[in-house]
């Protein structure tokens, strides 16, 4: 909720203490009498038939009451101050108007207009409108558009800029809050216009006590501020600048990420819009078309994730050709030992070439971290010498021709022989025995 301004404050006490206005009136049984007036209050100043050394001013007032412009070319503080006013017309009106008249040509002044009744006054703030150029030769003529304004309230600082029955703002305004914590810039051309389409009349800006749930991890750096009214827009958007005290920024709230945001009453959440941060300034710059709850926002910056892990990545090595030698026909064993060294699980195919060509392949799928071994058995019909080569890993076998078979034995032969030898055998033996033995004296 907005804060009491001490400006209606002062305004109820002075008609609480006799003043005159609208009044209420309440009576009870006991026959006590309770009067509340209400505070004069002025609407809608406008400028109109601005000429060459005239001027026109008009305003209303909440209840009938005199009227009177002090004006100058300078602004003032206080209305006393000013250079120049017009005779107080005593005659308690609700529309009021004020001719100016000799004014020079092609001069800004700036001016307030007094009300009063009953002893209560209000006074507006300042408010400013050019003369128009004289082209040489007579003055007065009046003409031109009827010029209205747009109120800034920052928080009790009063501004003024000239707007058009259509919402186009006249003049370039810079606006100060009261703390010097906010600034508003409109340029030249930006139209202000309420939600049903009517030019905007007064823009206010209060500090808020508390404020909306922010999102999880999300800090409030300074103070948060009600921009009114809710139904406000600009086109195209106005800026706002707000400054922090980097003292107030927790340390693990990286500076350069802060952001001005808005709440969204629709949705319940705070957005925020892209700003631009100045570091050395402490501010906070951003584009704004429509008005609600703005503050600064910082967020804990989330540690960064951890780093994805590496891909599969696979070697080869350990060439294994068992028997190196063989025969034509005979099987050889062809054997690598694979490995994933990446960090994740993949798959690898492995290829065998003899003789530069492809004898065969095989995918293996390994986790992370493992090895194993993948076999090839091969055999050849031709003797010579071959290069194998595994996925880049290089060796070679030798296959030999067969041995020529022995020939059979020719047994018949071999009898014979050994028959005959036996026979030879028995006959040396038996001849012997038969001998006679000769006996010598």
């Amino acid at each position: 909720m907005k804060p009491v301004r001490l400006a209606l404050v002062a305004i109820l006490l002075v008609v609480l203490t006799g003043g005159a206005g609208s009044q209420v009136q309440a009576d009870d049984e006991a026959g006590v009498d309770l009067r509340v007036t209400i505070g004069l209050v002025i609407t809608d100043v406008s400028v109109s038939d601005i000429g060459y050394n005239v001027a026109t001013i008009s305003w209303k007032t909440s209840d009938d009451a005199s009227s009177q412009v002090f004006y100058d070319i300078e602004s003032r503080t206080k209305v006393e101050d000013y250079t120049y006013r017009t005779d107080e017309e005593p005659t308690p009106v609700i529309e009021h108007t004020v001719n100016l008249t000799g004014l020079a040509s092609r001069t800004t002044y700036h001016f307030r207009v007094r009300s009063a009744v009953d002893g209560v006054e209000a006074v507006s703030p300042d408010y400013a409108f050019t003369t128009r150029t004289s082209g040489g030769g007579g003055g007065g003529g009046g003409g031109g558009p009827r010029v209205y304004y747009l109120e800034v309230n920052l928080w009790e600082e009063m501004f003024t800029v000239p707007i058009t029955t259509d919402g186009k703002v006249q003049e370039d305004l810079e606006a100060l809050s009261t703390d010097g914590l906010v600034t508003i810039r409109i340029t030249e051309g930006i139209v202000a216009l309420t939600e049903d389409g009517k030019r905007l009349k007064e823009i206010e800006v209060w500090p808020l006590e508390q404020f909306p749930p922010l999102p999880e991890n999300s800090y409030i750096i300074g103070i948060t501020y009600d921009f009114t009214p809710g139904d406000a827009t600009f086109d195209p958007p106005i800026e706002v600048e707000m400054h922090y005290d980097p003292s107030h920024i927790p340390g693990d709230i990286d500076e350069q990420k802060l952001a001005l945001a808005f709440y969204d009453e629709a949705t319940g959440k705070w957005v925020e819009l892209d700003s631009v941060v100045d570091t050395v300034g402490n501010t906070v710059t951003a584009l704004v078309s429509h008005f609600t709850i703005f503050a600064i926002i910082g967020a804990i910056t989330p540690p960064p994730p951890p780093p994805p892990p590496a891909p599969a990545a696979f070697s080869v090595g350990s060439l294994d050709i068992l028997p190196d030698k063989v025969e034509i026909g005979e099987s050889i064993t062809i054997s690598v030992l694979v490995t994933n060294a990446g960090g994740q699980a993949g798959s690898y195919e492995v290829i065998l070439k003899i003789d530069g060509v492809m004898e065969g392949s095989r995918e293996i799928t390994l986790n992370a971290g493992v090895s194993a071994s993948v076999m090839f058995s091969v055999s050849k019909d031709a003797a010579g010498t071959y290069p194998v080569d595994v996925n880049g890993l290089g060796g070679s076998f030798t296959v030999r021709e067969k041995p020529a078979p022995a020939k059979p034995a020719n047994w018949p032969l071999i009898g014979g022989i050994v028959a005959g030898v036996i026979v030879v055998g028995l006959g040396v033996f038996f001849w012997t025995r038969r001998r006679p033995s000769r006996v010598f004296k």
